[in-house]
């Protein structure tokens, strides 16, 4: 995963939704599924304190949003072609 996000040059943001963490570059939208909200805590986390040591200041990261901001994600992110029923989603079986 960090192959695909360390040559990121543009302003990327890094957000979890439930059991995903997103990498959105503009409108392109990269999901990681986990297993389950803890894993992508985790998993957000890790790039997170990775992109930092490697002073990498282009990107944003984006942890606890509003209930309101969270229907607005899931609008954007619906527009972008994810399903919404898998949005929901809080564990992967």
């Amino acid at each position: 995963m960090m192959e695909k996000i360390s040559p990121i040059k543009e302003i990327a943001q890094v957000f979890i939704l439930n059991n995903k963490l997103f990498v959105q570059v503009e409108n392109d939208v990269k999901l990681y599924g986990n297993k389950n909200r803890e894993d992508a805590n985790r998993l957000f986390e890790i790039v997170r304190e990775e992109l930092i040591n490697k002073k990498r200041g282009n990107f944003i990261f984006v942890k606890d949003i509003t209930t309101h901001q969270r229907k607005l994600l899931y609008d954007f992110l619906v527009s972008k072609g994810f399903n919404r029923r898998e949005l929901f989603r809080h564990y992967s079986y």
